[in-house]
């Protein structure tokens, strides 16, 4: 990540155009960066541009939330998966990402025109799903024991959604912009 920032302290979103990242480091001829930095690096660009007029075109999540992600917030990105993070920027104005890293933590400010809008995110709909406990026989193990392979883990889903409000704070819309789920991991 700091190798990233290095690089790229700050990257410019075109008015009525279309940011990949993976496209953009391509035209770079930057492709050293691992799957976990992209995806690090994703992760916040779409948390600075969910309050924003900004669409997701593409986002991608892992099968387990990673650590450095909150539930419905996480972007991957992979290269061997064909994973990209794509955003599209309807505005007529450029917009400029900012990104920091200091004490283990990336930053990303989105500088630019004011919005038209406020938009405000909201999670909905969170749910925290147990595993199951999967029981497989071993007569190698002594009856009357018995020994955990997997502890597991518990399942997660959320939908985000970004509401739209006027100058005045009157409320104009709401649309659906992460509906994300990772799968329970059964104890065994």
């Amino acid at each position: 990540l700091t190798e990233f920032v290095s690089a790229y302290p700050s990257i410019e979103f075109q008015g009525k155009s279309i940011f990949s990242l993976l496209a953009y480091l391509e035209e770079e001829g930057d492709n050293n960066y691992s799957e976990e930095t992209l995806s690090v690096v994703a992760t916040a660009l779409f948390g600075a541009a969910l309050p924003t007029n900004f669409s997701v075109l593409e986002r991608h999540i892992s099968k387990e939330l990673p650590a450095y992600s909150k539930q419905g917030y996480e972007a991957k990105v992979s290269h061997e998966e064909n994973m990209d993070f794509v955003l599209s920027n309807e505005n007529d104005t450029p917009y400029t990402f900012e990104l920091s890293y200091e004490a283990n933590r990336l930053s990303v400010v989105l500088r630019g025109s004011p919005f038209l809008y406020r938009y405000e995110i909201t999670a909905e709909d969170e749910r925290v799903f147990e595993p199951k406990t999967v029981v497989q026989f071993d007569n190698s193990v002594p009856s009357g024991s018995m020994s955990v392979q997997k502890a597991g883990k518990n399942g997660q889903m959320v939908k985000l959604y970004r509401v739209i409000y006027d100058e005045l704070g009157f409320l104009i819309g709401k649309e659906l912009i992460a509906d994300d789920f990772y799968a329970p991991i059964h104890r065994i």
